[in-house]
């Protein structure tokens, strides 16, 4: 594992945060969520950000925001749904660590997310196949380690078992 930095990437709902959490536990690992570190950054939400200045400046920050935690050895990462859409995050990613995809069945996740937070799913139920269609191939290149799981469970702990045993080969 390089530098021991795990980024973990994924469409939005796949279980990135919850996971990543539970895996820098496991490890004893600091944990960063990017989504978090930008609206800190910002001082305001996502939503903000994308409204007041649209998705090409969300996604230059996020750029930033992910190469100035590249270098935070012990860390898993959880990125946000789209840092694969800006091709130079791919090779940040895979030259300072290493990356786990979540590969969850956009029906899956539908069917069991809170879309109360996520206005673009909540508004559009066909956004989050789109965004399947649009960047599944993305996640395939970015990725050193595919978790490929299509079940919820109603234990988040339950999905971390199955998580660590797919990965732990990897991870040590």
């Amino acid at each position: 594992m390089k530098n021991n930095i795990i980024y973990i990437i994924g469409l939005t709902g796949c279980g990135k945060s919850s996971l990543s959490l539970l895996l820098a536990k496991y490890l004893s690992y600091s944990f960063y969520d990017l989504d978090n570190l930008i609206e800190e950054r910002e001082n305001k939400s996502i939503s903000k950000i994308f409204s007041e200045h649209g998705q090409p400046y969300f996604r230059n920050i996020e750029s930033i925001v992910l190469e100035s935690v590249s270098n935070k050895n012990k860390s898993v990462i959880s990125t946000g749904g789209g840092i694969v859409v800006t091709e130079k995050n791919i090779p940040i990613m895979k030259n300072s660590g290493t990356v786990v995809f979540i590969d969850r069945n956009p029906e899956v996740i539908i069917e069991n997310i809170d879309d109360s937070k996520r206005p673009l799913i909540k508004d559009n139920k066909n956004y989050i196949f789109e965004m399947y269609n649009q960047r599944h191939d993305l996640y395939i290149k970015a990725s050193d380690i595919i978790f490929k799981y299509d079940k919820w469970d109603s234990d988040i702990n339950i999905t971390f078992k199955s998580f660590i045993k797919n990965i732990s080969e990897y991870i040590k």
